[in-house]
């Protein structure tokens, strides 16, 4: 597990998709012995989730002020807004 957050570090990733594992019947890992207690699954994928989302943060921080090409996809929340999407696929919100 240190050696993803590690990684994510490094990498430096604005976003991804993170679960706890869970065995699937007729998969090699189901079958393995010494699966990983709930609790410590728990607490991990809140580590990895936390990184990521300062990582996030920061991200959309360093592009605040910049001009990017971004696809606007709908209208804000608020009148004179349109909200789009970077092409890090980042939200953006765009006032008019």
């Amino acid at each position: 597990f240190e050696a993803t957050m590690e990684l994510v570090r490094q990498v430096g990733y604005a976003s991804a998709f993170s679960f706890k594992y869970s065995p699937r019947p007729g998969t090699p890992g189901a079958d393995m012995p010494d699966h990983v207690p709930e609790t410590v699954k728990d607490e991990r994928l809140q580590r990895l989730q936390a990184l990521l989302l300062k990582q996030q943060q920061d991200f959309g921080s360093s592009l605040v002020g910049s001009t990017i090409d971004t696809l606007i996809e709908k209208p804000g929340r608020q009148a004179g807004q349109k909200v789009g999407r970077s092409p890090w696929l980042q939200p953006v919100i765009v006032d008019e």
